[in-house]
């Protein structure tokens, strides 16, 4: 590069970081302005507790607090029934020997102890 041509390319570089630093800051002010204008008030209203034990107030469905709430208030799986067809086995895989059902054996390849 010529020393001319590297005297030319020198204003471009602060004409550039200028430029950056006006869009940045327009975005952070946008960002700023903002601020509190989509935020929803907290509810204020609590729901009284039933007679057969505490309630929580209701959460419109598909908000992560009443997943949550779900996931917690579930009931315990009931286990399912025994299959005599299918019992629990050792089943030996090229990873070592693992306890399955015999169906769940086969289909990944694997030799049913007993």
């Amino acid at each position: 590069m010529t020393p001319s041509a590297r005297n030319r390319a020198r204003p471009i570089i602060p004409v550039m970081l200028g430029c950056l630093a006006l869009v940045t800051g327009c975005s952070v002010l946008e960002v700023i302005d903002g601020i509190g204008k989509d935020t929803k008030p907290a509810p204020t209203a609590k729901q009284q507790p039933t007679p057969g034990g505490p309630s929580l107030p209701p959460v419109p469905d598909g908000s992560a607090k009443a997943k949550l709430r779900a996931y917690y208030n579930r009931k315990p799986a009931e286990p399912a029934e025994e299959d005599p067809d299918n019992p629990i086995v050792g089943c030996e895989l090229r990873s070592g020997t693992q306890y399955m059902r015999r169906h769940d054996c086969t289909l990944r390849g694997g030799r049913a102890l007993g």
